[in-house]
């Protein structure tokens, strides 16, 4: 297993100036180690998004002043697959829509 901090730390060099990067997590997992690493790469030029799963009172780090996004829990996931399966609640299939989160 390769934490995304190793991922960070390895692939630096792939993040020049004026890269966004953005990181999905779940909020209980989230840790100080990988906000640290993101802190340093927004030092260097980067800017940097979290998208955190779960409920936000489960944060166990801060997350300094980086922006943070909470896209929903399972009824907004729910909402999100019905409308790009056309209505159906159904998984299967694939499609492409534009989908904005609240």
């Amino acid at each position: 297993n390769t934490t995304i901090e190793r991922v960070i730390d390895t692939e630096e060099r792939m993040f020049p100036l004026g890269t966004t990067i953005v990181v999905v997590s779940a909020v209980s997992t989230l840790n100080e180690a990988t906000v640290e690493r993101l802190l340093d790469q927004r030092m260097s030029g980067a800017a940097i998004h979290l998208i955190l799963t779960g409920n936000e009172d489960e944060l166990k780090t801060d997350t300094y002043d980086l922006p943070v996004h909470y896209p929903g829990g399972k009824e907004k996931w729910r909402e999100l697959i019905a409308t790009v399966n056309n209505g159906s609640r159904s998984v299967t299939g694939t499609s492409s829509t534009n989908l904005q989160l609240d």
